[in-house]
């Protein structure tokens, strides 16, 4: 199987990095802050097609597939300069406990976390796991989710 990134993959998450290092990077410290979402930063992201990348073409969307979905939201992440941001998470019967999946800075590899769940801070973990980042293009040591 071939992992290589498509032209159109590399030019997404290009696009996104700039994205979020340019118009979301600068604003997130505030929007955290004020608590409140930055409408202006949410129009432009419009434009870009944040909103639209699992929306069929023929509704105005972009109609991207999984793995480009991941690399542009990489992208947008290590733009904007966040940790990470979650993926999924669900209440885990073998765990006990909830559980999530999230993209991370690589660079991140354990530790305890402060966790942003509708507006409250919740303690998280940080746990080797085999799913992989959409950047780790097949390296499992790279993969980590929080828990």
């Amino acid at each position: 199987m071939d992992f290589t990134w498509t032209e159109e993959q590399t030019s997404m998450r290009a696009q996104a990095y700039k994205f979020g290092k340019e118009v979301v990077a600068p604003r997130s410290a505030e929007m955290d802050e004020k608590e409140e979402l930055d409408w202006d930063a949410w129009k432009q992201a419009a434009e870009f097609g944040f909103q639209g990348m699992v929306v069929p073409q023929k509704y105005g969307g972009l109609d991207l597939d999984p793995l480009t979905i991941c690399i542009t939201m990489e992208g947008l992440g290590h733009g904007s300069r966040d940790v990470g941001f979650v993926t999924s998470g669900t209440f885990s019967p073998t765990f006990k406990k909830p559980l999530a999946m999230a993209l991370v800075e690589a660079a991140v590899t354990t530790g305890e976390l402060a966790v942003d769940i509708r507006g409250k801070a919740v303690a998280g973990r940080i746990v080797s796991f085999p799913f992989l980042s959409a950047r780790t293009k097949g390296d499992p040591r790279a993969a980590r989710t929080l828990s």
